[in-house]
């Protein structure tokens, strides 16, 4: 595949983590939305997930994915791939660390807030939360953009 082709896995994978997240925080969880019958957009107010810090962390590290890969096709600056690399393991890290509190269901040290990040609002199937949701926003943004940096 050629960069191009990798920014665009990158610029599509940070859109659709923008959009889920921004999802979450406004409208709360979509599948229970859509059991319950209220729909994708719901009207109730204060039906949104409030963030933890852990997750407004990785917020401020996925959301610029989407600029840095526009602006990475517009001007062929294929050298951002190292940032987004570097970028991408630390999100990574930090979802792990934040899988592990919600599986261990004990609190972390950057859990400052009222809301806790171990906590598992959403888990389809029992496992499937937000946080390995955002894990695997950054495993692909972060093999794609090794695939760039790799790529002649």
């Amino acid at each position: 595949m050629s960069k191009q082709l990798w920014w665009r896995v990158i610029i599509i994978q940070a859109l659709l983590a923008l959009i889920g997240s921004l999802y979450y925080s406004t409208f709360g969880d979509p599948v229970y939305n859509l059991t319950m019958g209220y729909g994708l957009f719901p009207t109730m107010l204060g039906a949104g997930l409030p963030p933890c810090d852990i997750c407004r962390y990785v917020r401020i590290l996925l959301y610029p994915f989407v600029w840095f890969g526009g602006y990475a096709l517009w001007a062929k600056d294929h050298g951002l791939a190292r940032v987004v690399l570097g970028v991408s393991v630390v999100g990574i890290l930090l979802e792990i660390y934040q899988y592990y509190l919600q599986l261990s269901g004990s609190e972390g040290a950057f859990c400052t807030s009222g809301v806790s990040c171990a906590d598992m609002t959403v888990a389809y199937g029992g496992w499937i939360t937000i946080p390995l949701l955002a894990l695997v926003a950054f495993v692909v943004t972060g093999f794609a953009a090794w695939r760039i940096t790799k790529s002649k």
